[in-house]
């Protein structure tokens, strides 16, 4: 009975921070951001190893992980935007930079495959590209397993289905009865399409070892064998706020072939990640400060 309250309560919350005018909604998220940092327990990633790994002092790790938390309900926030957003809305959310690369990447005819880790400002990022007519296809693990219980679960559905039915998005997870992602993904690359794909938790199968912020890591291969075996081209994406926080900024890096081995295709990938997360911290967190630090030890 409590845990229901908590959601009809949190829903209302959100529900009416997302009908306000877009500057006031988000900075009442930063606020609620800011508390839920003062109240994350410092010992369980504010520590040498991870300081070092970072190369960062404790203030300024201090700022990263607060910056975590605004970042975290805003991108909450814009979750329950969804459930307005129509075609020609996202454009006030966020700021594409790059485009040209993907066009040129579409230009080379065998496909476009962006990658990136997971951020805050994906999903609006996916409407954008829709609206501009890209129509890209999102292909992964499917997420229902771990956001099923949570309180946002059903404005995570109605978000995909805006994406579906209002942005021309595209969604293939591997799920009990769809296995044929990476067949999915094949064909759209070689009708020249642009596929999406998330560095998830490495498979120990399917993963390699890279270097990552100082040290080695196990990093996923499926964006680098999905590219090698169609031919596509690889871009990397980024989304990040300014400091005028709304519309946020998603950038398109410049594309470039899987060549190499797997595990060259790997480091290549997760070297620019690594920069992109460098020049925008703090690094990608869903939802808490302290996932950040899990990305680099």
């Amino acid at each position: 009975m409590g845990r229901r309250v908590t959601r009809v309560g949190y829903r209302a919350v959100m529900s009416l921070g997302a009908r306000l005018p877009l500057r006031v909604g988000y900075a009442l998220s930063r606020i609620r951001g800011r508390i839920r940092y003062r109240r994350l327990p410092r010992a369980r990633w504010l520590t040498p190893d991870v300081r070092d790994r970072l190369g960062v002092d404790v203030p300024e790790l201090e700022s990263w992980g607060r910056r975590a938390c605004e970042l975290g309900m805003s991108d909450e926030l814009e979750l329950f935007r969804f459930r307005r957003l129509k075609r020609g809305g996202a454009e006030r959310l966020i700021r594409l930079v790059g485009r040209e690369h993907l066009d040129a990447a579409l230009a080379a005819g065998q496909g476009a495959l962006l990658f990136s880790a997971h951020i805050a400002g994906f999903h609006v990022l996916l409407a954008r590209l829709g609206e501009l007519g890209y129509a890209p296809v999102v292909v992964g693990y499917s997420p229902r397993a771990w956001w099923a219980e949570s309180p946002q679960a059903a404005a995570r559905e109605r978000r995909n289905s805006v994406l579906e039915q209002e942005f021309s998005c595209r969604f293939s997870f591997m799920e009990p009865d769809n296995f044929g992602v990476a067949v999915t993904a094949g064909r759209v690359l070689r009708q020249n399409g642009v596929v999406v794909m998330l560095v998830d938790v490495p498979y120990a199968k399917t993963a390699v070892a890279v270097s990552f912020f100082g040290g080695r890591t196990l990093f996923s291969t499926g964006p680098a064998l999905v590219a090698q075996a169609t031919g596509a081209l690889m871009l990397d994406f980024h989304v990040h706020r300014d400091d005028e926080w709304v519309p946020q900024v998603g950038e398109i890096g410049v594309p470039f072939a899987a060549e190499g081995s797997i595990d060259d295709v790997a480091q290549a990938c997760a070297a620019r990640l690594e920069d992109a997360m460098r020049r925008h911290p703090p690094p990608p967190a869903r939802y808490l400060a302290q996932d950040l630090w899990e990305l680099a030890v």
